[in-house]
């Protein structure tokens, strides 16, 4: 039983963190700078109908060969709808903060562990007195 709870709980942390990993390449509210150019801020609609945006730059400035890795992943980055995103980010929120304090708490607990062996060794060798 612990078992699954552990491995439910790795999951959804990394979920998390995959999720806001996609939220920089696909919502205006975490990368601003897919805002429109133009001053619209009506996230609702595509950034890359508007020219001038970062969703739709002129291929000839940033990217001479509009086939490159670096323009697929642009355009690729551009089309993806932050929804699915978002929905994931808040669904494993609450259990990626569960697991955060649980990791506080056991370092908390290994550092306590560590330094009461090294108070141990170190009065089994006499080095605990002062000069």
């Amino acid at each position: 039983m612990h078992q699954w709870v552990l491995f439910t709980a790795c999951a959804l942390n990394e979920l998390f963190f995959i999720a806001l990993y996609l939220l920089c390449f696909s919502s205006p509210i975490i990368t601003p700078a897919l805002l429109p150019a133009n001053g619209n801020v009506n996230i609702t609609e595509p950034t890359s109908l508007y020219p001038g945006s970062p969703a739709g730059p002129k291929p000839s400035l940033l990217f001479p060969n509009p086939f490159s890795a670096a323009a697929m992943e642009m355009a690729r980055a551009n089309k993806m709808d932050s929804t699915v995103p978002w929905a994931l980010t808040l669904a494993s929120a609450p259990v990626m903060l569960f697991k955060q304090y649980v990791n506080c708490e056991q370092l908390y607990q290994a550092s306590q562990w560590l330094a009461e062996g090294d108070r141990r060794d170190r009065k089994a060798a006499g080095l605990n007195k002062k000069r």
